[in-house]
């Protein structure tokens, strides 16, 4: 049995710290076979802490990537390279049938590049490019050293070729701080780099849960994520992931 706890914790002694690494890539889990006939079976224990002051959907998403982690080790996957590679095939299958996004497919981010008008690099590592490295622990933050610069804030996605899109996933920093936290936002689309359409805006619950954002299906070579507010009323933006979502019908790259 494995317990897991809400957060994301990155070292030992963090709250709901669970090394997604050593528990994908090191953890002998047993079998039948290794563990002398005597283990059947794996669960996981979630331990709701605090459930009172959080939604259900806060606790399914801590307890998602470890679920996603047992089931590939103990029903026998073939292992990736990493677990960020894992992570990243996991996304790629989507939703499940019959689900509200059974139909869309993660947009391969390998050959995307990325571009912001702010990012730190003194203070921590807040490079645009973390947000395409299917590595949870890893963020984009923009500039605070030695100053920060007022909202919005931008971080442009360029595809390579013209794609279809109809979502994509926005996943903040998952360590303990609460900064860069996007509050208000804007989503666009461009076929030339030049002319944008905005196709979806809204605002992220201040939470560390990733948001999924569904739009109707529209051709882009170019995305834009404008911050226009911040969570927590601080002029910064980030983000660990920024996922795009395509109709599971729509030719990709090989």
């Amino acid at each position: 049995m494995q317990y897991v706890s809400p957060g994301f914790g990155q070292k030992l002694g963090d709250y709901g710290y669970v090394d997604i690494r050593d528990t994908y890539e090191n953890y002998a889990f047993p079998t039948p076979a290794a563990g002398g006939g005597r283990v059947l079976a794996h669960k996981i224990a979630r331990w709701s802490d605090s459930a009172e002051t959080q939604s259900t959907a806060f606790f399914d998403h801590f307890a998602h990537i470890p679920l996603q982690v047992m089931a590939a080790r103990t029903w026998g996957s073939p292992r990736a390279a990493s677990a960020w590679t894992f992570l990243g095939r996991a996304d790629a299958v989507g939703g499940p049938p019959g689900s509200s996004t059974g139909y869309l497919r993660e947009l391969p981010k390998a050959g995307l590049t990325v571009a912001t008008d702010s990012e730190e690099t003194a203070g921590e590592d807040g490079r645009a490019g973390n947000i395409l490295d299917d590595n949870p622990y890893t963020t984009w933050h923009t500039a605070y050293s030695p100053a920060s610069a007022p909202m919005p804030h931008h971080v442009t996605l360029g595809l390579g070729a013209d794609r279809q899109l109809a979502g994509f996933r926005y996943l903040p920093r998952q360590d303990a701080a609460a900064n860069g936290r996007i509050g208000a936002w804007t989503f666009a689309v461009s076929t030339d780099g030049a002319t944008w359409r905005t196709v979806a805006r809204g605002t992220f619950a201040d939470d560390q849960t990733e948001k999924e954002i569904l739009f109707p299906q529209t051709p882009a070579r170019h995305v834009r994520l404008t911050a226009t507010s911040a969570a927590n009323g601080l002029p910064y933006a980030g983000a660990a992931e920024l996922t795009l979502l395509r109709p599971a019908s729509a030719r990709v790259p090989d």
